[in-house]
């Protein structure tokens, strides 16, 4: 031509994608934003809509990074694109459990507070007159025992005591045969139940079974 000529730069604006990451989820789907957003746009973060589970998690939104120590981006909130694209990582907060323990009749025990796959702290033993403390059960029918060192906390529990009888033996009166009678009050503090007659020994310090008044704990119910 006849005179100078400018040629101008054309731009096409880039376009980026947002990719979610279920980041360690056991079950469910991650959301997908089919939208390629060009840069500058305004991003609106998607839901949980596929209804994500981290098995003893709670799901807390998302981030830039998987570990939680990029940007948070909560659901609904918007960010503008920039010129990447953009991955956002589900975030997790560690579900807590409370554990009971009913001591049936026994002294209290406190309640625990355990983190999910956690270990129960074992409590000092409860007790309960006239029974033996024999440990903590997963059920009230004592089906399995607790065993503090290696089962951990999946949800909200009751733990159960369970007692074993100690009886207590006593020689009291005299019986009608002029033994002593051979006293058994079970697991009852308060009721004694003559068992059977015993012939009283010329000395009273050789008996099996002690003097009368002295208490001999039965360990099995043998004699």
């Amino acid at each position: 031509g006849t005179s100078n000529v400018t040629l101008y730069a054309q731009w096409n604006i880039n376009s980026y994608t947002v990719t979610y990451d279920g980041n360690e989820s056991t079950s469910g789907t991650v959301p997908t934003d089919s939208v390629d957003y060009e840069y500058g746009a305004e991003v609106t973060v998607l839901g949980n809509t596929g209804s994500l589970v981290k098995t003893g998690y709670t799901f807390d939104g998302w981030n830039t990074k998987a570990d939680g120590s990029g940007t948070d981006r909560a659901v609904a909130s918007t960010f503008t694109m920039g010129t990447s694209n953009v991955t956002l990582y589900a975030q997790w907060n560690i579900n807590s459990y409370t554990v009971n323990f009913d001591s049936h009749d026994g002294s209290a025990v406190a309640s625990q507070t355990v983190e999910y796959g956690g270990k129960v702290t074992k409590p000092t033993d409860p007790t309960l007159t006239n029974y033996t403390f024999g440990g903590w059960y997963k059920e009230s029918t004592y089906n399995n025992l607790w065993v503090f060192a290696n089962d951990t906390v999946t949800s909200d529990i009751i733990l159960h005591a369970k007692w074993t009888c100690a009886t207590l033996y006593a020689l009291r009166d005299i019986g009608p045969a002029g033994g002593r009678i051979f006293y058994d009050n079970g697991c009852y503090s308060d009721v004694w139940k003559g068992q059977y007659l015993e012939a009283a020994p010329s000395d009273c310090t050789s008996a099996p079974w002690g003097c009368e008044g002295i208490l001999i704990r039965g360990a099995d119910g043998t004699f």
